[in-house]
């Protein structure tokens, strides 16, 4: 079992690594949370010591609680008591990894960039069942003490557990559900890995957390599994009228069962 999971791993990341390295670099400065932002104010208490996310230790000494550490990217999922309502992607220092040539921070402001793009989407189309995090870039210092590197500050999307999403697109996938999807992933963005990458949340909408990448060609075909019967046939309709379903090299998304979203 194992064996099989790293091949599909592998097969993950040579699929990225023919489309996401950019050929411009990337400006985090859209991005960046204003100074006189109070979020940015309470995250300058947090961080106000140089080294915080060297290792996980010195993140669990300065208070904040790892939720989940992504293997294969290295990036971790964060959360501080005093951070209501955000949550932190980091990638720590002693992680030296990089993915297809790009390094964590580039990552990140890939993030930042993917969510504005699918926020302009949302509001273009009036959209009433999606919603994308707001996702900010924060720069903390290294060990060093002159060094530093980006933080991601996220919104929490309250999303819950696997098992419920997965119910929920059987049941609460409508066909204006459907044609919203169909609007964003027409364009490039989100993912046909519904479960994982587009979790159903709290509020009562489908949160797309997958925002990491540039824009893809999707086998939309793909999202049947996640539908009841019924709604195959409407998103079949929705295929074919469009004439959009192709072979693509680059939809990236695997599925794991047991794993449950890492707010991306």
């Amino acid at each position: 079992m194992k064996q099989v999971v790293k091949f599909l791993l592998l097969t993950f990341l040579l699929i990225q690594g023919s489309v996401l390295i950019p050929n411009e670099p990337l400006d985090p400065t859209p991005y960046i949370l204003p100074e006189k932002d109070s979020l940015r104010i309470l995250l300058d208490s947090l961080f106000k010591s140089p080294g915080i996310i060297a290792n996980e230790k010195t993140l669990k000494t300065a208070g904040f609680k790892i939720l989940r550490a992504q293997k294969y990217s290295g990036i971790r999922l964060v959360q501080h008591p005093k951070l209501k309502g955000y949550l932190l992607k980091i990638y720590l220092e002693s992680e030296t990894r990089r993915r297809n040539g790009l390094t964590g921070e580039q990552w990140l402001i890939q993030r930042c960039i993917g969510a504005s793009a699918i926020r302009k989407i949302i509001a273009q189309n009036k959209m009433r069942y999606f919603t994308v995090p707001d996702k900010w870039l924060y720069r903390v210092l290294l060990q060093n003490g002159t060094s530093s590197t980006f933080v991601l500050v996220v919104t929490d999307m309250k999303l819950v557990q696997s098992k419920e999403t997965k119910k929920a697109w059987k049941t609460k996938a409508t066909k204006e559900v459907l044609d919203e999807l169909f609007i964003i992933l027409s364009q490039g963005y989100g993912s046909t890995g519904l479960r994982i990458n587009i979790p159903y949340t709290k509020n009562g909408t489908f949160a797309l957390i997958d925002t990491e990448f540039q824009k893809r060609t999707f086998t939309l075909s793909r999202v049947n599994s996640h539908l009841s019967p019924k709604m195959r046939e409407y998103w079949n309709s929705l295929i074919n009228s469009s004439n959009q379903d192709r072979l693509t090299v680059f939809d990236s998304t695997i599925e794991f069962r047991g794993i449950e979203p890492l707010y991306r």
